[in-house]
């Protein structure tokens, strides 16, 4: 039986599924997306969260807690703040190698990236603000809504007192 479009081409116009389209991010660059973001902002107190809590949030956590400066509780955070530092550097280095980097599609905060992993992203003792600043409680908030990035913003710019921290 021969019709109107015997002499067309089979799928013509019709991309297979083998082929990749240019530009488009692998489902491994979006999972990798996915787990710089984690660690960078993820907060262990939002409702339903995984546990982890990401370097923005610790950050600030660190800044308004209980545990100040020469403390266990305070050295903690810092040996964890460094850990999950050498995790992104990792995880930067696999996106890289992915090819991950340059897409529009990115979704990644690269300002955010590397001041995380810097020496100067652990709180020093003099940013210590302690539990009983008021501020702290917005920043406590912004945490548990998992706004993690905005609760480290907000510490960063808060008033310190002039002079050398009393612990």
């Amino acid at each position: 039986m021969s019709g109107a479009n015997d002499d067309a081409v089979p799928n013509e116009g019709v991309k297979e599924e083998t082929e990749t389209c240019e530009g488009c991010r692998s489902q491994k660059c979006q999972d990798l997306e996915k787990d710089i973001n984690r660690r960078l902002y993820n907060s262990k107190r939002r409702p339903g969260a995984d546990g982890y809590h990401g370097q923005f949030p610790r950050r600030a956590e660190q800044i308004c807690g209980a545990s100040g400066p020469g403390t266990e509780g305070w050295q903690r955070h810092d040996d964890i703040l460094k850990q999950q530092s050498g995790e992104l550097k990792r995880l930067e280095q696999a996106y890289r190698d992915a090819g991950c980097e340059g897409h529009p599609e990115e979704n990644i905060n690269w300002d955010d990236m590397e001041w995380a992993q810097s020496d100067s992203f652990a709180p020093s003792p003099s940013e210590w603000l302690g539990p009983n600043n008021a501020q702290c409680q917005t920043a406590k908030e912004l945490i548990r809504q998992n706004r993690g990035r905005e609760a480290a913003r907000l510490v960063d710019s808060f008033p310190r007192p002039a002079g050398p921290a009393i612990f």
